[in-house]
């Protein structure tokens, strides 16, 4: 039992403190140490009316179990249910309100999700998670402001996440503000200079923001080098040989 339990037993600290999970197979232990008693008994009185005790007994308990288990499932039905009954059991628990917001989001339950997201912040302001929940949805909306106001403050704690500053590049260039998308973007290839989105997205910034064809030509064919079977590799393909064709 305690083999199994100590990688989960928070010695060293992981993810989350509790979990259902984490008793899983340390009770595999516990049951079987309870099936040997129970023979052990079993074999010692070999009477019937004594047997006949320990079988109800037996059946008692398993029915005890077999309906805990039925009302578990029902918390487990969803995301929805099951970070619910998290907050009932603990309503400071940003990581449950986080994920909640997710489950509502999932849904398009767009209100729900945002009030979900707010709370987790409210509990810890570093939580960037819903940060960059809150970014999601208003960037889905529109609200281009709002969104790179939460990116932002979500970077602040995780700093270095490609697929959110490649986000806050994206809102950038479609606020006009070129010279800011381009410093997102260059950070991204400095966590991954490999990145065939990036450079997608840079041929892009330079076509239509900085109105620099040659430029635009370069890094979409870089793009298409990295990966030549992206989406859209046809359209770059056939953008790259119109904007040639107009510079001769």
């Amino acid at each position: 039992f305690f083999i199994s339990f100590a990688p989960v037993s928070n010695i060293i600290p992981i993810a989350n403190m509790m979990a259902d999970r984490y008793m899983y197979l340390p009770s595999l232990s516990l049951f079987a140490l309870a099936g040997l008693g129970f023979k052990k008994l079993w074999d010692r009185f070999p009477f019937f009316t004594l047997r006949f005790i320990l079988a109800f007994l037996f059946i008692i308990y398993s029915v005890f179990l077999i309906t805990l288990s039925i009302d578990r499932t029902k918390v487990w039905r969803n995301n929805i249910t099951l970070w619910q009954d998290s907050i009932n059991k603990c309503d400071k628990n940003s990581l449950a309100y986080h994920e909640l917001g997710r489950g509502y989001l999932l849904k398009n339950e767009i209100d729900k999700a945002i009030k979900n997201f707010k709370k987790a912040i409210e509990i810890d302001p570093r939580f960037y998670l819903s940060y960059y929940g809150l970014a999601e949805i208003y960037m889905k909306k529109g609200e281009y402001q709002r969104a790179i106001e939460n990116f932002k403050k979500g970077l602040k704690y995780n700093p270095d996440n490609p697929l959110v500053i490649t986000n806050l590049g994206v809102l950038y260039f479609k606020t006009g503000k070129y010279e800011k998308a381009l410093t997102q973007y260059k950070k991204v290839l400095a966590i991954e200079p490999d990145s065939a989105k990036i450079y997608k997205n840079l041929g892009i910034l330079y076509l239509y923001g900085f109105k620099d064809n040659k430029k635009a030509i370069y890094y979409i064919e870089k793009s298409l080098k990295l990966s030549p079977t992206q989406k859209q590799a046809k359209q770059m393909r056939l953008l790259i040989n119109k904007l040639k064709g107009e510079a001769k």
